[in-house]
């Protein structure tokens, strides 16, 4: 979702929710764009993905 224009950026379907599977996402989704911060539902499989991605978490 971007928070200035509150519009939903980038949104998949996929089999599995695991590492590698979100870890791809992010990085497809975000690529070639201005990031800020990132806000998730702090699942513990998240905290590796964003913090090799540059964000604090």
């Amino acid at each position: 979702m971007d928070a200035i224009s509150n519009c939903i950026v980038t949104d998949a379907i996929y089999d599995k929710e695991d590492e590698t599977t979100v870890a791809k996402f992010l990085k497809e989704s975000m690529a070639n764009k201005n990031k800020k911060a990132i806000t998730t539902n702090l699942d513990s499989k998240y905290h590796q993905i964003i913090i090799k991605l540059g964000f604090k978490h």
